[in-house]
Order: structure tokens, then C-alpha cells, then sequence
């Protein structure tokens, strides 16, 4: 996505802040955990303000793509500090349950939240 724009030795290792949300208990800490360690737990506790992790996916031969992952709370008594995880961020992933109708009507919440922090250009995925 900002490859162009990066100096050439970013442009080979370049890093990027990603960052999970959408309401408690919808899944985005296994989305997480199956993406960097590859594994699923049946028994996932709720985050506590955010988690963070790191994710290095090798392109190329000659370019790796470093993804720092932050996973948010979901729940109501956390949302306040949600834009201060979103701060900086590349992307963000919206996660809903597709079982629970409110955690899709939620996204709009999220949306909201996000552009209010980083404006309408970040780029979003819906899962």
C-alpha cells in the first residue's frame, strides 16, 4: 500500500501497524492468535485494554512485511481507550459474529470510532 512512498531499505522490510476491533466475544483474538502462532483456542479470555503482537510474513526472497498487530477490547467499559490504540495505525480489521446481529450493527460504531481518530483514508477490512 505506502510502498512507494518509503525510503528504499523500508520499502524491503517495510512495517505496518494493524489493528483488530469490533465488540467483545466476536473473535479477534482467535483471528489473531490463528494468524501469528497458527493455533485456535476453544476457551479465549476477554482482552484487557489491548494486546499486542508481531507477525513477519516473508514476501519475496528480498522483502519481509512486518505487521504490528494490535487485538483491542471489546467491551463497553474499555471503549474509551480504543483511539488511543488506533493512533498510527495502517489498517484495521472490523470483526463481527456472524451469529450475533448487534455486533454487525456495532460496525458502524467502529467505523465512526476509527475515522474519528485517523480520518477517512484508513484502509478497512470487515470479517
Amino acid at each position: 500500500i505506502y510502498v512507494n512512498a518509503m525510503s528504499e531499505s523500508d520499502a524491503k522490510n517495510p512495517t505496518f501497524k494493524l489493528v483488530f476491533i469490533g465488540d467483545s466475544g466476536v473473535g479477534k483474538t482467535s483471528l489473531v492468535e490463528r494468524t501469528v502462532r497458527n493455533c485456535f483456542n476453544e476457551s479465549t479470555d476477554s482482552t484487557i485494554g489491548a494486546a499486542f503482537q508481531r507477525y513477519a510474513l516473508k514476501a519475496n526472497d528480498n522483502i519481509t512485511v512486518t505487521y504490528n498487530i494490535w487485538d483491542t477490547a471489546g467491551q463497553e467499559r474499555y471503549r474509551s481507550l480504543g483511539p488511543i490504540y488506533y493512533r498510527g495505525s495502517d489498517a484495521a480489521i472490523l470483526v463481527y459474529d456472524i451469529t450475533n446481529s448487534a455486533s454487525f450493527e456495532n460496525i458502524e460504531f467502529w467505523i465512526y470510532s476509527l475515522k474519528s481518530v485517523l480520518g477517512s483514508h484508513i484502509v478497512m477490512a470487515l470479517v
